[in-house]
């Protein structure tokens, strides 16, 4: 049992691209309890995020009308140009990303390395130490499409 927004609840589920194929896997656990609307989150980029919302379409789920949920509101991690259409198509039930930038979170662990390097963060740490880099909520309703389209730009390059 996972907690979405304060709340238990039994059907949802992390899906990891570890192995197995989240389609099937949000087909089985989803089907039988086609009344209830929650956020999914998908790990792992937009290899899970097509999977998992094809499992949902096979179901009927997955998906908005007049920009209002249907079935579920889906939200994923590492934003990218497959995730990018599913976001912003108005029928589709993705509607929020955590884009992860490549080009920051590459500077910040550089930055971090030589910090190590040159004594200004100790190597061990106990308890350990988490650093942390910027994340961009991608979001239907916050995010112009065009400003989504000049982020990947800038980050992924065309």
């Amino acid at each position: 049992m996972h907690e979405i927004a304060g709340k238990h609840c039994p059907y949802a589920s992390r899906f990891q691209a570890d192995g197995y194929v989240p389609r099937g896997v949000a087909r089985r656990r989803f089907q039988p309890h086609f009344a209830i609307e929650f956020i999914i989150h998908i790990d792992n980029a937009s290899n899970v995020t097509v999977g998992t919302m094809a499992g949902l379409s096979q179901i009927g789920r997955g998906t908005f009308s007049d920009g209002k949920p249907t079935t579920e509101i889906v939200a994923s991690a590492d934003f990218d140009s497959v995730e990018f259409e599913r976001v912003y198509d108005p029928n589709s039930s993705l509607k929020v990303s955590m884009g992860l930038p490549p080009i920051e979170t590459a500077r910040g662990r550089i930055d971090l390395i030589m910090d190590v390097a040159n004594g200004k963060v100790g190597s061990k740490s106990d308890p350990a130490k988490e650093f942390f880099y910027k994340a961009y909520t991608i979001s239907y309703w916050t995010m112009p499409k065009q400003e989504a389209a000049q982020w990947l730009d800038a980050q992924f390059g065309s």
